[in-house]
């Protein structure tokens, strides 16, 4: 099934430094999570969702990978 090409991308960098969660990420990333909810095939991932880390961004391409291909059957 052909999906053709993203409308638009962003790219944040954080040079020599995290991302600094704000007070109140959790119940925005609740809010993202549940519109994205609709879309199944469509996964966010990256060090300003769930996690800074290396295993944390490995974690989050996984289950991202994992949901796709759920949504996909």
């Amino acid at each position: 099934m052909p999906v053709g090409k993203p409308l638009f991308t962003r790219v944040f960098r954080f040079h020599r430094s995290n991302p600094q969660p704000k007070v109140g990420h959790l119940v925005t990333m609740a809010r993202i999570r549940a519109t994205l909810a609709a879309f199944p095939e469509l996964q966010l991932v990256g060090s300003g969702y769930d996690g800074v880390g290396i295993p944390d961004g490995i974690r989050q391409a996984e289950a991202a990978a994992d949901a796709v291909v759920r949504s996909l059957k």
